[in-house]
């Protein structure tokens, strides 16, 4: 099942560059190691201390919380300002729970 963790950032202007610096060291790390997760990092455009970091994994197996990878980023960026950290699941003919008929009055 595919997942997506989201860590939506809003540093302090103060740490700004710092915070960069750090993601880019993070990109760096990850794509040294093989497995499932892949990282994407981007910046807000118009707003240059906005940064978010989506992690996607492509498993076979059920998605339970959040991966090691997304609980250590949140953990340690947390410092830099504002964060919102969520889990998302891709929703599919095998979990979805919605009504296929449409009724108008």
């Amino acid at each position: 099942m595919n997942g997506i963790e989201i860590i939506e950032i809003r540093a302090l202007h103060k740490t700004k560059e710092k915070l960069e610096t750090e993601l880019q060291k993070v990109l760096v790390e990850v794509e040294k190691e093989p497995g499932d997760f892949h990282v994407k990092i981007y910046s807000r455009i118009n707003l240059e201390t906005d940064f978010v970091i989506l992690i996607m994994c492509e498993s076979k197996r059920t998605l339970n919380g959040e991966s090691q990878l997304g609980i250590l980023l949140s953990e340690g960026l947390k410092d830099y300002g504002m964060m919102n950290y969520s889990k998302w699941q891709e929703l599919s003919v095998a979990n979805a729970h919605l009504k296929t008929n449409c009724s108008t009055h």
